[in-house]
């Protein structure tokens, strides 16, 4: 269901670019730094309305698909609540408060009871 009183959603578009090039190498970092302190490094994906999941559904998958092979190949774990673990809790349009991912109280305490229990079950 989609909110009526939303602002209007201008669209996501992903690039492979500099700035994802830059923010990909501190990752780098950041996953050695975990890796050399035995502490392991976990990236999650937070939740999106369905509306912004169906129109940019191509984009996002791009960036999905570009980050999970990245994050495979740099032993770190990914938690993409978007997709692997989409049936877990609502992504109506109506559980959230805007088209950015902020989540209503209602469905924000669902989705952390959610991610609890994944993050849990994978220690």
């Amino acid at each position: 269901m989609e909110v009526k009183d939303f602002p209007e959603y201008k669209g996501f578009q992903f690039a492979v670019n500099d700035n994802v090039s830059e923010n990909s190498e501190y990752l780098r970092k950041i996953a050695g730094l975990c890796r050399n302190a035995d502490i392991r490094f976990s990236i999650a994906v937070m939740p999106l309305p369905e509306t912004v999941l169906r129109k940019d559904s191509d984009e996002y998958g791009e960036a999905w698909n570009y980050f999970e092979e990245f994050l495979n190949e740099n032993q770190i774990d990914l938690y993409n609540f978007n997709t692997d673990y989409y049936d877990s809790f609502s992504h109506d349009d109506s559980c959230f408060v805007d088209y950015n991912g902020h989540m209503n109280g209602k469905n924000a305490k669902a989705f952390s009871e959610a991610a609890g229990k994944i993050l849990k079950v994978r220690k």
